[in-house]
């Protein structure tokens, strides 16, 4: 074998490792992009909030995984069977899992033991907050406010 045949033998096999190793770089490149993606959520960051729900003869708690951009609404229809009405109020919970309020009994809900000034159409969440929907008496709601 002479000189040029050698070189030429030496130079097919570079270009064929430079391939080689360009192929694994980008099939690396792209199984990591891939594990990248499957670990975020394709809608936005997900937060985490605690749901109770008090139907005075039970209660129930639990963890709700929504998007950070939630309402308490979004939270509660996420995770409960639910009937309401709209008005120009917002969103006003007639049902909650069937259990259901009357001229006397009527949902309220409070965030982090707070009742909000606005709906829960309008209130946003953020992670950890702990969301309590309870059904409560007229007569409750007079005695407290007394």
């Amino acid at each position: 074998m002479d000189l040029t045949e050698s070189l030429d033998q030496f130079t097919e096999e570079i270009e064929v490792k430079y391939i080689a190793a360009g192929f694994f770089i980008i099939l690396g490149l792209v199984v990591l992009a891939g594990s990248q993606l499957a670990q975020s959520p394709s809608t936005g960051d997900q937060i985490e909030v605690n749901l109770t729900v008090d139907y005075r003869d039970s209660v129930e708690s639990q963890i709700v995984n929504v998007n950070n951009s939630s309402t308490v609404f979004d939270a509660l229809n996420s995770s409960y069977s639910i009937e309401y009405q709209e008005s120009s109020y917002g969103y006003f919970i007639t049902s909650i899992n069937g259990v259901s309020g009357n001229e006397s009994d009527y949902w309220i809900y409070e965030v982090n033991g707070e009742t909000p000034e606005v709906g829960l159409g309008q209130y946003r969440l953020s992670d950890q907050d702990n969301l309590d929907f309870a059904l409560l008496n007229e007569a409750e709601s007079e005695e407290a406010t007394s």
